[in-house]
């Protein structure tokens, strides 16, 4: 049963494409993962229709699932949006192969770039992992990491923007040569910066990115621009970047479809805040800090008593979910480091330790008093994790409320999505839901839409809590 119609639908700007409001991000998810695809047969089924992909998400995983969910199920008014820029992971060693010109390496794991040849590969493989032709939306993913790599060398910003937009330029050279040969329909550019104030370095303007769109022909295929946007970062739409408007405005005024993404996830006062309700209090009483120094002394203690060392180069499971626990700020990021670094590592020590002690006296005991512990241990960060985040959340809903907005029968994410969804020049807003579950609560900020989104942001603004 569908809870949007194709009526509601809004214009990405002037492509002549029209999308549900709420958008399926696909940064998480991945091929092989049966509760992925069925958020996203969940989005369709309900009435969605705009899927934002990269080429670069789980290294084209995210691109493979979407494919196969397509191929199986597809509406006819499917929009995909996808991207590329970023070399990363084994792509590395293919890119120095390849020798493509131009590219930044911004860090070691992050290298970046929007040359043709790049771009021809990227795209040609995108086409291939989603089952497509024509990629409907294509993206420059974060360009700006050439402006952050210059300001890190030294370079002179004027000469840095001179350099970005000319590498621009080219890039837009070529993408319209793909739209004539019916590779892809549409282009734009995602820049996490664009709703920065213009003396940043890193910035990155719209204005500037459409004249040079401009300078090749008036019907141009330069159409589309994401930034990210929510409660407490509102720049996309407040900032006055672009001749006296700010980002949207502007493109609200040049018909540029605007995507929305990093909705829920705000970054407020130097930390992550998560703009969702957060699970219930199991309240067991632990103290994390107690229970992880009984760890630090058990891990000691089997130091001493077997010739056998401890996980991660001698560290012990303590010594190293110690600096963690301390780092991490939202359940989701504390449950992605246990799934896929903690318990990998941990299987793989206590697999090594049980060939090689198994047999000596007093390991199996040692082992399953280890075992409590770590529990214990994980247990009792969750508890002051969602005890953190229940904290936050209050604050929010008090804070929203003397914005102007009190809908206590709403979840905290349908009112912070509901607040972009009504900010006038967005098209739609991408939220990664990696579950039913998940998509049918967001789903449900359509049902209740809010007029006046700016007013909201902007008196948040004024108040100073961002």
């Amino acid at each position: 049963m569908k809870t949007f119609d194709h009526a509601s639908r809004r214009p990405l700007g002037n492509t002549g494409l029209r999308c549900c409001p709420l958008g399926f991000g696909g940064y998480r998810i991945t091929q092989g993962s049966s509760e992925h695809r069925a958020a996203l047969a969940r989005y369709l089924e309900l009435g969605g229709n705009l899927i934002d992909t990269s080429a670069n998400y789980g290294l084209g995983a995210s691109e493979l699932l979407i494919g196969e969910v397509l191929r199986a199920a597809a509406p006819d008014d499917r929009i995909i949006v996808t991207k590329a820029g970023y070399i990363q992971g084994h792509h590395k060693m293919t890119a120095s192969q390849h020798a493509y010109p131009d590219v930044v390496k911004y860090a070691p794991d992050v290298w970046h770039c929007i040359h043709p040849r790049f771009l021809s590969d990227q795209l040609e493989m995108s086409r291939a992992r989603l089952g497509v032709e024509r990629v409907d939306v294509f993206l420059l993913h974060n360009p700006e990491y050439y402006l952050k790599d210059c300001a890190n060398r030294g370079i002179d910003v004027d000469h840095a923007r001179e350099v970005f937009y000319r590498r621009m330029e080219t890039a837009f050279e070529f993408l319209e040569s793909q739209v004539r040969a019916s590779r892809l329909g549409w282009y734009g550019i995602s820049a996490n910066t664009f709703g920065l104030p213009a003396d940043r370095s890193d910035f990155v303007q719209v204005s500037r990115c459409l004249a040079i769109a401009e300078s090749f022909q008036s019907a141009h295929h330069f159409r589309v621009v994401q930034l990210p946007m929510n409660l407490y970062e509102p720049g996309g739409a407040l900032e006055c970047n672009n001749a006296g408007q700010s980002a949207i405005d502007f493109a609200r005024s040049h018909e540029l479809g605007v995507l929305i993404n990093r909705p829920l996830n705000a970054v407020r006062q130097g930390r992550l805040m998560r703009l969702a309700d957060p699970p219930g209090l199991d309240r067991s009483g632990a103290d994390p800090e107690a229970v992880l120094s009984a760890l630090h002394s058990h891990e000691e203690a089997f130091a001493n008593r077997f010739d056998f060392p401890l996980m991660r180069g001698g560290m012990g499971v303590g010594g190293w979910l110690g600096p963690v626990m301390h780092q991490v700020d939202s359940m989701d990021a504390f449950n992605t480091i246990i799934r896929h670094t903690l318990v990998p590592a941990a299987e793989t020590w206590m697999m090594n330790a049980d060939h090689t002690l198994r047999k000596q006296p007093g390991y199996d005991e040692w082992r399953r008093a280890f075992g409590e512990h770590l529990d214990r241990l994980l247990d009792g960060i969750q508890e002051t994790l969602a005890r953190k985040l229940h904290e936050d959340a209050g604050t929010v809903r008090s804070e929203l409320t003397a914005a102007g907005l009190s809908r206590s029968e709403q979840s905290l994410s349908q009112l912070a999505l509901a607040v972009l969804l009504g900010t006038d020049g967005v098209s739609c807003v991408l939220n990664g839901m990696r579950s039913t579950d998940y998509v049918d609560d967001s789903m449900q900020a359509l049902r209740s839409p809010i007029s006046g989104g700016q007013a909201i942001l902007c008196r948040l603004d004024r108040e100073g809590v961002s």
